[in-house]
């Protein structure tokens, strides 16, 4: 008896684990549905379920909603507002992600959810969501090239305001061999705190062939404040110390200037390490149904005075549909001592690309 009661138990807290990690809708006529929103547009709400599947229903039917994930409402005439729904007293809001802003909604103005960061398969929703992009790059430095590109992005959201992210970009141009002129990966948490500054930690490493660095692995560790965010526009810094490991190998650069095997001026193959100062600022803003995203880094060396790195891109993506944009962008990058006389301290790049969500 004693084991069937804590059989029971456990099924019970299992089964509300689910149904408090889930999005609810409640008609006026009282009815009420456990599962994931789909979408919203143009008077009509779609709700998908684990036991009656999709559900249709008209905006006017629907006495409260409230989601477990956050939402991107499109609301017309480029307007799109991010946050989570919620039912107070009988009025629909949207409830930004921070929880301090809180928005009346008329479910019946919504023209699409632009991007819904939950599963759409009936199961709860896990805070996941993603990107694959594909496109080309031009890039202007030591040596000038072009080719292909692929990205990567995943990140997820617990419930405490923490936020962990992952992003993967590479490129091919047949002479570069298996891994590329440039690869880029970075792995970053966020931990969610009661204060205004969250403490974030992050690992990447990074492949430039055109600056003949083999591999740098950095380890960043500071924190990050949003100073300004509503509907339209965001403004966010980032700062931290960071500890660097590189590997030069300046062969393959040899080869794309035509030497042939000579010594290459100012040849200092080999590892380096360091310490970093890394300092950002990142800014976003809707227009007119586009979203311009720019963000400027520097990096001044602690162990070595006067040698500073720093970078600048800013990226236009348009909507096509609510899944997927085009992506125009342009990056710039500085390196105040590079490794070699011959390597150029700035590097350019444009590129074009389209961006799935999922």
């Amino acid at each position: 008896m004693r084991h069937g009661a804590t059989i029971a138990a456990i099924l019970t807290a299992l089964w509300l684990h689910g149904v408090a990690h889930a999005d609810t809708l409640t008609l006026k006529a009282g009815d009420q549905y456990t599962g994931t929103l789909t979408n919203i547009g143009d008077g009509m709400a779609v709700f998908r379920t684990k036991i009656a599947g999709k559900v249709y229903v008209s905006t006017d039917e629907i006495a409260a909603v409230h989601t477990t994930n956050l939402v991107m409402l499109d609301m017309g005439d480029g307007k799109l507002l991010a946050g989570r729904l919620r039912t107070e007293n009988g009025v629909p809001e949207l409830v930004s992600q921070d929880g301090n802003d809180h928005r009346p909604i008329a479910l019946a103005d919504i023209k699409g959810i632009d991007q819904v960061p939950a599963a759409t398969t009936g199961e709860s929703a896990s805070g996941l969501s993603g990107s694959l992009e594909t496109g080309y790059r031009f890039r202007e430095g030591t040596v000038d090239y072009s080719g292909p590109t692929a990205s990567l992005e995943l990140s997820h959201g617990a419930e405490n305001g923490t936020e962990i992210s992952a992003r993967i970009d590479t490129e091919y141009v047949g002479d570069a061999g298996s891994t590329g002129r440039f690869f880029d990966a970075e792995l970053r948490a966020r931990l969610g705190t009661s204060g205004t500054w969250k403490p974030q930690l992050t690992l990447s490493v990074e492949r430039d062939r055109n600056m003949a660095l083999d591999y740098r692995v950095e380890a960043v560790a500071g924190v990050a404040r949003d100073l300004h965010r509503d509907e339209r526009q965001s403004l966010s810094v980032e700062g931290g110390v960071g500890a660097t490991i590189a590997e030069y190998d300046s062969g393959l650069l040899r080869r794309d200037q035509g030497y042939r095997g000579e010594w290459f001026p100012g040849d200092r193959d080999g590892s380096s390490d360091e310490l970093n100062l890394h300092l950002r600022l990142n800014y976003s803003r809707l227009l007119f149904g586009a979203t311009i995203e720019e963000g400027i880094e520097i990096v001044p060396s602690l162990s070595d005075t006067g040698d500073v790195r720093g970078s600048f891109f800013s990226a236009l993506y348009i909507p096509i549909t609510p899944r997927m944009k085009l992506k125009l962008d342009i990056n710039v990058d500085y390196d105040g001592d590079p490794r070699y006389r011959d390597i150029d301290e700035w590097r350019t790049s444009v590129g074009a690309s389209l961006r799935f969500h999922f």
